[in-house]
């Protein structure tokens, strides 16, 4: 595939993302009023499914369309999956610890059937939400992009657009920011070890349902994902997030530099089995010729060998022989 080919199918992988997100808020709401973020986020899911399963079929013929967007089956799917929910979790504890220490943190608990019910609606509103976002920004586009100008300015690319989405919460600060721009280059950097959205949904979705759901903190500014547990922020907001959430403290930044570094060091066998491609010959031979002195040598040592003279009779001799000794 050509830089030019690839550009021209990230750009139209960039207009179908924009057309399934105004679809999908459009209609969700009116197909499933009740469960609205959880209808938007599953009918985006089969927008970009669809549209990007068609494009791949459609620009690269022979591909299977859900491998080649990102979602291949093999072996370490669950495995890969899992590493993301506990890099995820981990990340997020580490956040909220420090202020469950020192008393920043109330938590208020509500163990009723319609709290039971919101959390189970709430985790699937989880995972469908962090699965369209993989697929808008870690899939096929993205792919597309690092074909074009390659990995690095891709991943700074869709990084970037991710920080310009999230500054649009009118709650966001610097921190926030940051936050948002360096969770963007794990899930990237979680792609491109794997080359598959399995480890990098799983690294999203705890994220966000560890926060929201596990510790009842605002996600976003948003308190939807608060159903058993909802914890009242103090103060200082710095060291809080305050009524953002998590994801504003100044810890945030600080702890996910610290699990880029864990994540790097977590996925070395993925990326040495699903990353490494061995060196090709380009049409040029790959063995070189031994040395001349070598070869000098190798000719001298048949010379001789052709030259031995056999002492020893060809045949045994018979049994009959007479012994003339006697």
């Amino acid at each position: 595939m050509s830089r030019a080919a690839a550009a021209r199918q990230f750009l139209l992988g960039a207009v179908w993302i924009l057309m399934s997100a105004y679809v999908a808020g459009s209609l969700g709401q009116f197909i499933a009023p009740a469960y609205g973020p959880l209808a938007n986020s599953l009918l985006e899911i089969v927008l970009l499914l669809i549209g990007f399963s068609v494009f791949a079929t459609v620009f690269d013929r022979g591909f299977a369309p859900l491998a080649y967007l990102g979602f291949p089956r093999r072996a370490t799917t669950s495995r890969e999956g899992l590493l993301g929910i506990a890099i995820g979790w981990g990340m997020v504890t580490a956040v909220v610890l420090p202020m469950v220490l020192v008393g920043a943190l109330q938590p208020e608990f509500d163990f009723s059937l319609r709290a039971w019910n919101a959390l189970i609606v709430q985790l699937l509103t989880a995972a469908a939400i962090s699965f369209a976002a993989e697929i808008a920004f870690r899939g096929y586009a993205f792919q597309r992009l690092a074909d074009a100008v390659g990995e690095a300015w891709a991943t700074v690319a869709m990084v970037a657009i991710f920080g310009i989405v999230h500054m649009q919460n009118v709650q966001a600060s610097i921190a926030s920011t940051l936050t948002a721009l360096l969770f963007a280059m794990a899930c990237a950097i979680a792609y491109l070890r794997t080359r598959a959205l399995w480890l990098s949904w799983g690294l999203h979705f705890a994220w966000l349902a560890s926060a929201g759901i596990l510790f009842g903190l605002p996600v976003d500014g948003d308190r939807r994902f608060n159903t058993i547990i909802t914890a009242n922020v103090g103060t200082p907001f710095w060291f809080t997030g305050g009524f953002f959430g998590p994801a504003s403290s100044v810890l945030a930044p600080i702890v996910l530099i610290a699990g880029i570094a864990i994540l790097v060091l977590t996925t070395r066998d993925y990326a040495w089995e699903y990353t490494y491609r061995p060196i090709e010959g380009a049409g040029y031979p790959m063995e070189p010729p031994p040395p001349p002195e070598h070869a000098r040598m190798e000719e001298e040592a048949k010379a001789k060998i052709a030259a031995l003279v056999q002492i020893a009779p060809a045949n045994p001799p018979s049994n009959n022989s007479q012994d003339f000794s006697k």
